[in-house]
């Protein structure tokens, strides 16, 4: 679509080129801006699922934690 434009515009051909740099520019921008919230949004997934990992650690070890005062308690007066 550009070079039939300039074939048919000849004489807007330097306000045509400017204005297709200024679009690729803004293009790239745009590319770059979507990487990086790729890569913040691969960050936040990791600490979700770190965080998640750790809260279901932290279940597990309260519930042996109570399993082992049950235990003991049992132990304690059954003796």
């Amino acid at each position: 679509m550009y070079k039939t434009l300039l074939v048919e515009f000849p004489d807007a051909s330097d306000h045509m080129t400017a204005k297709q740099d200024e679009l690729m520019a803004e293009w790239n921008s745009l590319l770059a801006k979507a990487r990086l919230r790729r890569e913040r949004l691969q960050e936040a997934e990791s600490v979700q699922l770190y965080f998640d990992d750790y809260r279901g650690l932290w279940s597990e070890s309260l519930c042996l934690i109570h399993i082992t005062i049950y235990w003991f308690s049992y132990l304690l007066e059954s003796s």
